[in-house]
């Protein structure tokens, strides 16, 4: 299927939702938070959520209209049937696997290459975990800000 859609008018489209991540990117590579990121109070975490969708909206809607792109180009067209909710089960599943499989492979060839040797990695595994609180609000919320990202 041929777009419609001159190929400028895409990279607009891309280069406003691409680089909607750049400036958050340089931020967290460039700058150490003075502040906490989450709010202390479960409306502070809705405020922060809501705007970070109502912002991305707005990034996405300016995409949009620079492209005009349709339903199916954007691939948005919905699938009905029962399988969409076990192929959504299935690719978490795989992306995790892939990842677990990704990370061995990584290992495997720090280990045979001897840029990390044994030792050091048994190291690196037993470090002991950050303690957490979890009886602090703080803990609390965030809790509930992983749950939120997981849906």
């Amino acid at each position: 299927m041929q777009s419609q859609v001159p190929r400028w008018r895409w990279w607009i489209h891309f280069l406003l939702i691409g680089g909607y991540f750049f400036p958050g990117l340089i931020e967290g590579l460039y700058f150490t938070p003075r502040h906490p990121l989450l709010r202390h109070s479960g409306q502070g975490l809705l405020i922060v959520c809501g705007l970070n969708l109502v912002i991305f909206a707005i990034v996405f809607l300016l995409g949009w209209l620079a492209s005009r792109a349709t339903t199916d180009e954007l691939l948005l067209r919905w699938r009905p049937g029962w399988r969409v909710v076990p192929l959504g089960f299935g690719y978490s599943i795989a992306i995790r696997l892939g990842l677990a499989v990704t990370g061995f492979i990584v290992v495997l060839f720090l280990l045979i290459t001897q840029l990390v040797n044994v030792e050091s990695l048994r190291n690196f595994a037993s470090q002991n975990p950050p303690r957490i609180d979890y009886s602090s609000t703080s803990a609390h919320y965030g809790r509930i800000a992983l749950t939120i990202g997981c849906l």
